[in-house]
């Protein structure tokens, strides 16, 4: 039995939600993920992301931190674009 593994990553902004309604993604009628994100620069964007961090924070904690939000938001961007691989496919690809 394989269990599920459930991430839960700090907020930067509304709550971004993957897979609605059961779909897989890359299929025709796809959402926008993004579509619930209040306009915001991307400064303001860092801005929380900083605040956000321990008093105690290093330089490299920080930098590390902005720069996993940046791969996230270039992987929605993605999504958005269509080029998700569908779940089928992702499987396929693991061996599963």
């Amino acid at each position: 039995m394989v269990e599920k593994l459930a991430i839960e990553l700090p907020a930067v902004g509304a709550p971004r939600r993957g897979c609605r309604g059961g779909r897989s993604l890359g299929v025709p009628d796809q959402r926008q993920y993004n579509q619930h994100m209040p306009e915001s620069t991307v400064r303001d964007r860092i801005m929380r992301a900083l605040e956000d961090l321990p008093p105690d924070v290093t330089f490299e904690e920080a930098i590390e931190r902005l720069v996993f939000l940046a791969k996230i938001d270039a992987g929605i961007a993605e999504l958005d674009a269509g080029k998700g691989v569908p779940h089928d496919e992702a499987k396929r690809r693991l061996g599963m």
